[in-house]
C-alpha cells in the first residue's frame, strides 16, 4: 500500500511542477493567439494560430506585434510596425514614406498588395513611446488609420512564429 501512495504522490509532483512551469512560461515569455481576421493575408492567413514573445517589446519597422486593441483592450490584435516613435509618416502615392525613406508596397515581401485603394495621409509624426501600426491586407484592415497609435504599454509582444495550420508552420524573422 504504501508503494502505491509514493508513485501517486511522484504523478502528483510531477503534474503539478509540470502545470506551475506552463502557467510561468505562458504567463511571462510567451503566449499563443488565433489571428482573427483576414488583415494580415496573405503572410498570415484568419485563423492562423501564433506565438507571441512576451519579453520581446521594442521593434524594428516591419516587425509584427501582438498588442490590445486601442479601442477595446479585452481583444487581442496582430499587425505589422510601420511607424516608432518620431518617425514622421506618409501615406501618399501607394507609397509609405518614412522620414525621407520611401516603402514601396509593391516591392516589399510581407505586404503583397493591390494599393489602389490606399487611402492617402498626410503628414504626421508618431509620439514618444507609441507605433504606428497597418495590416499587410491594406485594403482590409482596421489599423492605426483608423484608431490611431499603439502605446507601447498596450504591446504584448513580438509574433515570432505560425504554428498552425500546419502547412504554414515557421519562425517569423
Amino acid at each position: 500500500m504504501t508503494k502505491i501512495w509514493l508513485i501517486i504522490r511522484d504523478w502528483v509532483e510531477i503534474i503539478t511542477a509540470s502545470l506551475i512551469i506552463v502557467f510561468l512560461v505562458k504567463t511571462f515569455l510567451f503566449t499563443t493567439y488565433i489571428v482573427p481576421s483576414s488583415s494580415m493575408e496573405p503572410f498570415i492567413k484568419k485563423g492562423s494560430r501564433i506565438i507571441v514573445n512576451r519579453l520581446s517589446k521594442n521593434f524594428k519597422r516591419g516587425e509584427l506585434a501582438a498588442f490590445n486593441y486601442p479601442l477595446n483592450h479585452r481583444l487581442r490584435m496582430v499587425k505589422r510596425v510601420i511607424g516608432l516613435s518620431n518617425d514622421k509618416l506618409e501615406l501618399k502615392d501607394n507609397t509609405v514614406i518614412v522620414g525621407k525613406e520611401k516603402f514601396d508596397y509593391q516591392k516589399i515581401d510581407f505586404l503583397r498588395i493591390d494599393p489602389d485603394n490606399l487611402e492617402e495621409l498626410n503628414s504626421i509624426t508618431v509620439p514618444e513611446n507609441s507605433y504606428y501600426m497597418l495590416g499587410d491586407n491594406i485594403n482590409n484592415s482596421k489599423d492605426s488609420r483608423f484608431w490611431g497609435f499603439v502605446n507601447k504599454s498596450e504591446i504584448i509582444g513580438k509574433v515570432i512564429m505560425i504554428y498552425w495550420p500546419l502547412r504554414q508552420i515557421r519562425v517569423l524573422r
